[in-house]
């Protein structure tokens, strides 16, 4: 049985070509607006947290980017690390066992969201008003264009 005003929710993953990967999660409610989020727990040590909706971090001599997007003017992205007092951010392979981390989160409000994540080697650029029917995506050489049929749900 599904609630009346319930979300129906779609994930579509690019692969960008040895760079990394665009994830793509479409979220739509029917009836009133909703409040979306979408949430990353990652591990490893955090070399540097760029504003609230981009973490670069280190994980065996290898360095990742993370990134959060978001269309909406209400987007908010935030970023929080493990800390003793909290349940965030920490993460347990084994039972019994955590380990610090954290979670990059992006929270969006309205009928519908499309959030778009970035994980790869380099920083990533969003430009979706560029265009009504594409959305730009700039990573360190490289420009990808996302379809706008991909954005809709």
């Amino acid at each position: 049985m599904r609630l009346p005003d319930s979300v129906r929710h779609r994930r579509q993953i690019l692969r960008v070509k040895d760079r990394g990967f665009l994830v793509l999660d479409h979220l739509r409610g029917r009836g009133e607006s909703h409040d979306y989020e979408v949430r990353w727990q990652l591990p490893g040590k955090f070399a540097s947290v760029e504003g609230g909706d981009a973490v670069r971090f280190v994980r065996e001599d290898e360095t990742y980017f993370v990134q959060l997007w978001n269309e909406s003017p209400e987007f908010g992205a935030s970023w929080t690390h493990a800390v003793e007092s909290a349940s965030n951010g920490w993460r347990s392979r084994y039972y019994m066992q955590r380990e610090a981390g954290g979670v990059l989160s992006g929270r969006s409000v309205g009928d519908s969201a499309v959030f778009v994540t970035w994980l790869g080697d380099a920083w990533a650029t969003f430009d979706a008003k560029s265009s009504g029917d594409e959305m730009f995506v700039k990573v360190a050489d490289e420009t990808v264009i996302v379809p706008k049929d991909l954005m809709t749900l």
